[in-house]
């Protein structure tokens, strides 16, 4: 698929999910938070097809990061998250609050925990999250960090399959992060909803929705 292409399929589906997830109210402080996170996914995954469209692949590549952070935040929050870890997370801000909400676990600790669950949802959550960090974890921290890899690309054109490749696997997170907003509603149809757009948008994600290549 060309990238113009890729591009327009991605905007399609960010359309398609903010539908599904329009209006979804959360039945209880846990998925209120974690609904939050995911709006905080949601702008970041928004931002880099802006970001995409306008040919700036580095930045793109940062908040590709941002993005898979804010989705596991969120992930976490509403199927494993302690009450403790939730009542940190959740209170009003203050110097003295945001500084208890940095004792919360890191993120590796709040992918172990996901894998732990018994939740259905958790398991299917942590599985992306493992499958996405393996192969480009290291290539994305250069990429946040101004490392080898975009000092190296600056030099000439960025090639069309790896932004190709930042597209596809923002479109995944996207998809995962908008089963948790439906989720936090309990309603099956939305749920139902973001699982058919699962299946209609294979070709703009991942192959891990259907095992995730490198970047």
């Amino acid at each position: 698929m060309e990238l113009d292409r890729l591009l327009e399929r991605s905007m399609e589906l960010q359309e398609a999910l903010a539908e599904a997830m329009n209006g979804a109210r959360p039945y209880d402080l846990r998925w209120s938070v974690a609904q939050r996170a995911c709006a905080v996914a949601w702008d970041h995954a928004s931002a880099l097809q802006l970001s995409m469209s306008r040919d700036l692949l580095v930045p793109a590549i940062a908040l590709l990061r941002l993005q898979y952070e804010a989705f596991a935040r969120a992930a976490w929050v509403g199927y494993t998250a302690s009450d403790r870890d939730l009542e940190l997370i959740s209170a009003p801000l203050s110097e003295e609050t945001s500084e208890a909400a940095a004792r919360i676990p890191t993120l590796s600790k709040m992918v172990e925990q996901l894998g732990r669950s018994d939740s259905p949802g958790a398991h299917s959550a942590h599985q992306m999250l493992l499958s996405f960090k393996g192969p480009n974890w290291a290539v994305l921290n250069s990429y946040v960090h101004a490392g080898i890899h975009p000092l190296t690309a600056a030099a000439g054109k960025f090639p069309e399959q790896l932004a190709a490749g930042i597209l596809r696997m923002s479109n995944g997170l996207a998809i995962g992060n908008g089963m948790v907003a439906v989720v936090s509603s309990g309603e099956m149809s939305r749920i139902n909803a973001v699982r058919l757009l699962q299946r209609q948008f294979l070709d703009c994600c991942p192959s891990v929705l259907h095992p995730t290549t490198g970047i």
